[in-house]
Order: structure tokens, then sequence, then C-alpha cells
């Protein structure tokens, strides 16, 4: 791709440090050290393989911004230790997005819904999980997020996908306001990607309706919903959702 070339080649890396970069990733930032790791990052106290990887991490934004001519990058990684990192880099100035969902509506999508991978079924399918895993690890990082941004002075603004979903209009005024922006004008011409990872409904030219997917409510068995609201605790009023209506 001629676009992540030209980044890349500004931001100094080359298929080495890519290759290395993936392997300090796999070590320090997976699921296993999240908890782990989560306050050394969020200090600056890391191993010196680390601060590598936030260093060329920052490169790599800073080379995005300047080749796209962008305000705003928009990272998409979902993931606290990350946030930790970016927390801790000179130049650039963070702001937390934190998106939320119905933990029962999250557990029901990880254990039924087959995502694949790539723009065909043939590209394989991502990972399912147990609904009481998923639940607790969707209270943890959630309570992560939100002790990283504060402990750190980031601005944060949470957001609801249910109340996107319903009125997307009136959310996106919102981010654009969190950021100190004016909401840019969008045709929906903006067709141009050159995404890496994601759902494979990015790879749809098709128009795009959205909506709330509320099948949990319906199809999901009452155990599960009983088990996934117990393991969600406190977190599931807290974020706005009842325990017996949802959000």
């Amino acid at each position: 791709c001629p676009y992540w070339q030209e980044v890349l080649s500004v931001a100094g890396i080359d298929a080495g440090t890519a290759r290395r970069m993936g392997r300090i990733k796999t070590r320090f930032l997976g699921t296993r050290q999240l908890y782990l790791k989560s306050k050394a990052l969020a200090e600056g106290s890391m191993a010196p393989d680390l601060a590598e990887y936030r260093d060329t991490l920052e490169r790599l934004y800073l080379a995005l911004a300047r080749v796209s001519g962008a305000e705003v990058i928009v990272d998409a990684s979902k993931t606290p230790n990350t946030l930790a990192l970016l927390a801790g880099m000179t130049g650039l100035r963070p702001a937390v997005l934190h998106l939320v969902r119905d933990p029962r509506a999250v557990a029901f999508s990880w254990f039924y819904n087959q995502k694949t991978r790539g723009p065909d079924a043939a590209a394989g399918l991502m990972a399912r999980h147990n609904p009481v895993r998923s639940t607790l690890s969707w209270a943890s990082r959630n309570r992560m997020v939100e002790r990283l941004a504060a402990e750190r002075g980031l601005p944060c603004l949470r957001l609801r996908y249910e109340d996107f979903a319903r009125d997307p209009e009136a959310e996106l005024d919102r981010i654009f306001a969190h950021l100190g922006m004016a909401r840019p004008g969008m045709d929906g011409s903006e067709t141009e990607s050159h995404s890496v990872r994601g759902n494979a409904v990015r790879f749809s030219e098709a128009p795009m309706t959205i909506r709330p997917d509320e099948r949990w409510r319906d199809e999901m068995p009452a155990m599960m919903q009983r088990l996934v609201t117990l393991s969600a605790g406190r977190s599931l009023r807290k974020y706005g959702y009842g325990a017996k209506e949802g959000g």
C-alpha cells in the first residue's frame, strides 16, 4: 500500500523494526500482561524494550499526522495498556473516548456471532468467549480505562453504544465538542480506506444503516443473562444499564 509505505518511511520504520515491535507487543501488551503492567506503564517505569515500543509508536502517529494532514488520529486498539503508553508520549495530546455497551449484548456477541477476519468466510473466524469471561474482562477493562484517564488527567468522554446507535448525529456532536473541534460536513463520499484490521463489514461498498442490535434481549438464554448480570456487578448500573431492562 503506497500510503502505508510513505507513513513508515517518514516514521523511519523498516520491516525489521516492525517485526521487533510485534515481538515486544506480544511480550508486554497482551491480555495476560494487562493487569500486571498497567501501573508501571502509567508511571513511566518500563523496560527498555517497551520504552522503544512507545517511542516507535509515537513516531508512527506523528508520521500519520504528517502524511494525512489530519488533526485527529483515532487509535481503535481499545486496550488500557496502549492508553497508558499514549499518556506518556510528549508529542501527542491524547483524549479518551470511552465506549461502553451493555455487557449482556457484549457477551451475546462474543459467544454467538461468528465474525470473519477478512472479506470472506474462508479467512477464518474470530475467537468465541465464555460469557462470564467476556463480562469480567469488560468490567476490568472499563475500570482500568477510567483509572488511567483520571490518574493522567486525560479528558475522557463516555459514549454508550446504544445512545450512538439510536441518535448518531447527537453523539457525533458530543464527540467533536469533546475534542474542541467544529464538526466537519460529511456527505458519505469518504470511501478511501487503508485499514489493516477490523470487522469484515469494512469491505462492503454498500450504504450502511446505523441501528441498535439488540437481539440479545430475545435470543440470549435467561440463565446466561443472569450470569452476565451477576458478573458485571455494580458496573451495570454505573453505565446506565438496568439489571432487567438493559440500556
